[in-house]
């Protein structure tokens, strides 16, 4: 990342799936809508079309799967959208319940993440965590942002194109993110079948632990 951006990363918190699932559980599940049902076996994903509160297991199923009905083209670009607006619907059921202002449940959130989390030497620590989240505290929705770097496909895999640089310069300018609103559209064209089957080294369901 740092080679790729120039960024210095001072630390750092790496969530693998276990450490989501208890998250997800701590807040009392996660509030999710979708238009059409969702089967994927694989990833142990079967929802019906609605609005639905979603437990740990099954938001895991959800951020995990990548091939299945109503999962759009199957690529791993397409999961990481879904898994951004998991992560985001998240961020809004913390700050509508005020977990960040009150002590005892923001503890109970952290604890449920903790065991799972891996971290950087000046973070890792339960209150040194705590008071970073305190200090988030005043956020507003508005001001939570996930993006996609921009990209153009290269047969079945992807590669940063040059908006990615107009990126990376926004963001060591401590500057809003310059994102296009789709990251594929100023990219160059290739053929369609390649995006569709963007297959790669990526699975049906994602059994890393790790997110997209």
């Amino acid at each position: 990342f740092e080679n790729m951006t120039d960024i210095y990363v001072d630390d750092f918190v790496i969530v693998d799936m276990s450490g989501m699932e208890r998250m997800v559980d701590a807040i009392g599940g996660v509030e999710m809508c979708f238009e059409e049902d969702l089967v994927a076996p694989q990833a142990k994903l079967d929802i019906e079309a609605g609005c639905h509160t979603l437990d740990g297991e099954t938001a895991v199923a959800f951020a995990r799967a990548r091939k299945g009905q109503g999962l759009g083209d199957g690529s791993d670009i397409g999961r990481i959208g879904r898994q951004q607006e998991l992560l985001t619907n998240m961020v809004e059921q913390v700050l509508d319940r005020n977990i960040l202002t009150q002590s005892g449940e923001l503890y109970r959130f952290l604890q449920a993440a903790t065991s799972s989390l891996t971290t950087g030497d000046e973070i890792g620590d339960l209150t040194a965590m705590a008071g970073l989240a305190y200090s988030l505290r005043d956020i507003e929705m508005a001001d939570v942002n996930f993006g996609t770097v921009p990209f153009d496909w290269a047969g079945n895999r992807v590669r940063p194109n040059y908006l990615s640089d107009e990126l990376w310069d926004s963001v060591r300018a401590d500057e809003e993110m310059a994102l296009p609103e789709d990251p594929e559209a100023e990219g160059e064209d290739e053929d369609e079948d390649d995006a569709a089957d963007a297959d790669g080294s990526g699975t049906e369901y994602d059994d890393t632990g790790a997110e997209g």
